[in-house]
C-alpha cells in the first residue's frame, strides 16, 4: 500500500497533537512547567526530524517517478517517429529506454537504416546514450530472366 503525501501529511499533524497534547497532561499532573516545556521541545524536534524523513521521501519518490516519466516519453516518441519514417520498419525495431539509455533492438535491411534509427533516437529530449542492437538482413533479390 502506498502511503501518499497526504496520508505522510496527516500522520505527522496526527503526532504532533499527540505530543502537545501529551505535554500539557504532563504539565497539569505535576505542576512544572519547567517539565512540560522540555516535554514539548523534545516532541517538536522529533516532529522536525520526522517531517524532514517524510520531505526525503517525497523528494525521492518525485525524482524516480519523473526519470520513469521521462523515459517512457522518450520511447513513445522514437516508436511514433519510427512507425510515420517512410524507410524504417518500425514493427521490427523495438525501442526500450532506461535512465536515458535507448536501446533500439530489431532488424533492419541495412546500415542506413541501423543508422537512420540510431539518429532518431539521439535527437530525442533526455537521451543520454544509445545502444544499437539492430542487426542488418541481407534482402534477397530473386533471379528474373529475361528474354
Amino acid at each position: 500500500m502506498a502511503i501518499t503525501i497526504q496520508h505522510q501529511q496527516i500522520m505527522l499533524l496526527t503526532l504532533c497533537y499527540l505530543a502537545i497534547f501529551m505535554s500539557l497532561s504532563t504539565f497539569q499532573k505535576d505542576g512544572s512547567s519547567e517539565k512540560a516545556g522540555q516535554t514539548i521541545h523534545r516532541a517538536i524536534n522529533n516532529t522536525g526530524k520526522q517531517l524532514a524523513d517524510a520531505k526525503q521521501e517525497v523528494v525521492d519518490a518525485v525524482g524516480t517517478t519523473r526519470e520513469t516519466v521521462d523515459d517512457s516519453v522518450i520511447t513513445t516518441r522514437l516508436e511514433a517517429l519510427m512507425i510515420y519514417d517512410p524507410f524504417l520498419n518500425a514493427s521490427a525495431i523495438e525501442v526500450t529506454t532506461v535512465n536515458g539509455v535507448v536501446t533500439v533492438k530489431g532488424a533492419v535491411e541495412s546500415a542506413q537504416l541501423a543508422g537512420r534509427a540510431i539518429d532518431l533516437a539521439y535527437q530525442q529530449k533526455g537521451v543520454k546514450a544509445v545502444k544499437n542492437s539492430l542487426t542488418i538482413n541481407a534482402v534477397v533479390v530473386p533471379n528474373i530472366q529475361c528474354c
